[in-house]
């Protein structure tokens, strides 16, 4: 997947795997913008024996990927 967008930010990358961030100012968990969907998709690609990977550069967006090997005969649905 690729996008065009604003890139991110290289400081963000260290938790942008994480589902839930805690406030600062409240002891409650909260939903990041895109952490969730990016943690699920991180555990599906390990089940399948691979990393999912991140390029970015800001500016000129950012783009997820991984590569994996699937014994001969496997068809995804």
């Amino acid at each position: 997947m690729r996008d065009t967008g604003s890139g991110v930010d290289a400081r963000a990358l260290r938790t942008l795997y994480q589902p839930f961030r805690k406030s600062p100012s409240d002891l409650r968990h909260h939903f990041s913008s895109s952490g969730l969907g990016l943690a699920i998709c991180r555990k599906l690609v390990k089940a399948m024996g691979a990393e999912l990977q991140v390029e970015t550069r800001p500016g000129h967006g950012t783009r997820f990927f991984f590569v994996s090997d699937l014994p001969p005969g496997t068809s995804l649905p």
